[in-house]
This record gives structure tokens, C-alpha cells and sequence, in this order.
């Protein structure tokens, strides 16, 4: 019984953390949902094939997108972190393990506000250009 008790304690906290998160990861297969997003995202892989950088969209509510990009072809991106104080904003991304289909990997991360001055960082701590 005991057991039972910590198991669903441990549970109610894990499910309170998640639930807490005012960001999240937009699977690309919803993408055509937002034409913005979309056009953006058709340009990277063609026209802009080889930009480094990010790009800030507001979608519905007032929550932001950001669609980030690597600028070569290789692993596809993943997010490392999320940062926000009452002074500033920041996202890291990391190379992950799988291989990329896209010319110019990217990722799209949603964000239910953006404080202060934004950042985005790649995984050597380098600061990515961007356009808000």
C-alpha cells in the first residue's frame, strides 16, 4: 500500500511539471495549419537553403512561433532548453541523433509569451540571428 501511495505521489508531481510548460515542440506534420509558418518553412528548404537563424511568428492568442534553422543539411534540430526570466527570453537547440530529410533542418517551437529581449542559441553557445 505504501508503494502504491509514493507511486501515485511521484505520478501527480510529474503530471503538475508537465503541465506547467508555456512552450512546446509544433510536430512539422502540422505545419500546413499555418500558412505563414508554411511559406516560411518552403522558403528555408529553397530559396534561403543555407540560412542559420530564427524567425518569430504570432499565431493564435497572441503565442509566438519561432522556426529555427541550422543553415546546412545534416541532423535535425531538437530542443535543449527554454529559458525565461522577468528580463529575457531564450531557446537552445541541439543537433539530435537522427539524420535530417530537410535540406536546411529545422524545428518550430511554440512559446505562450516572450519576455523581455529574446535569444536563441545554438548547442556551442552561439548566438543565431533572427527577425521578430
Amino acid at each position: 500500500m505504501k508503494k502504491g501511495l509514493i507511486v501515485c505521489f511521484i505520478l501527480f508531481i510529474g503530471v503538475l511539471t508537465a503541465c506547467g510548460n508555456d512552450y512546446w515542440v509544433l510536430e512539422k506534420s502540422r505545419i500546413n495549419e499555418l500558412s505563414d509558418i508554411q511559406n516560411y518553412v518552403n522558403q528555408l528548404q529553397n530559396d534561403k537553403s543555407e540560412y542559420k537563424g530564427y524567425k518569430v511568428f504570432t499565431i493564435s492568442e497572441g503565442k509566438k512561433a519561432v522556426v529555427i534553422s541550422s543553415g546546412e543539411e545534416g541532423k535535425e534540430l531538437e530542443l535543449a532548453e527554454v529559458h525565461t526570466s522577468s528580463k529575457d527570453t531564450a531557446i537552445t537547440v541541439k543537433e539530435g541523433k537522427e539524420d535530417a530529410d530537410e535540406k536546411n533542418p529545422y524545428i518550430v517551437v511554440g512559446i505562450d509569451e516572450i519576455v523581455g529581449a529574446f535569444f536563441v542559441y545554438d548547442q556551442n553557445g552561439e548566438l543565431l540571428d533572427g527577425s521578430e
